[in-house]
């Protein structure tokens, strides 16, 4: 029976394991720093821009055509 001492670990591993796949979940909310939120929003509003541009560029060139 020198497999039987190994089965114990095993078994508290597996309850371990188990027992964190139960934890309960952070919430969502506040889980990102208020600089990275405001780094993203700054990044969407330069993005917005930027296509605006290329939409306003494209609208020239078709009315020069």
């Amino acid at each position: 029976m020198p497999h039987r001492k190994h089965l114990i670990p095993i078994m508290l591993l597996a309850l371990v394991a188990s027992l964190v796949g139960c934890t309960k979940e952070e919430d969502p909310e506040g889980v990102l720093p208020e600089g990275y939120k405001q780094s993203m929003e700054k990044a969407g509003n330069v993005e917005q821009q930027l296509q605006d541009a290329a939409h306003r560029r494209l609208e020239a060139l078709d009315e020069g055509e």
